[in-house]
């Protein structure tokens, strides 16, 4: 007499090692996906550095080598309104929102980039080259 072995059956550690891999990839989802990092504007100058809250809109002045250069931010974005360089380039380059984007007016020697909290960052490929 042979005792048959059904292999189609489900076992409990087959539920247990499913249940485990579906809380795996939810966690993965949740935390890398839905959760957005919340991300400052980092300004530099020659002697300080200055963390500002893109989610609040505000008008700031920073003084550099030649004068103030003035930078904004509004809905998420910032951008440099004005400054004492003689090309402005700086102003003329336009709202930055994404994590590793920056803006520089080098004659003032004044630097600001976007930085996130969280590892995962809002990289976009930008296949545009000067």
């Amino acid at each position: 007499m042979s005792i048959k072995k059904d292999k189609n059956v489900i076992k409990f550690f087959d539920i247990l090692i499913f249940l485990v891999f579906c809380m795996i990839i939810f966690t993965f989802f949740s935390t890398i996906v839905l959760q957005k990092g919340k991300s400052s504007l980092f300004v530099y100058d020659e002697n300080s550095t200055y963390e500002y809250d893109l989610e609040k809109n505000q008008r700031i002045v920073i003084d550099g080598n030649l004068g103030s250069t003035v930078f904004v931010i509004e809905k998420n974005c910032a951008f440099v309104e004005n400054s004492p360089c003689a090309n402005k380039t700086c102003v003329q380059s336009g709202k930055i929102s994404k994590t590793g984007q920056w803006l520089c007016c080098a004659p003032n020697k004044i630097f600001a980039v976007i930085k996130s909290n969280t590892q995962a960052t809002d990289t976009d490929l930008d296949a545009v080259a000067f």
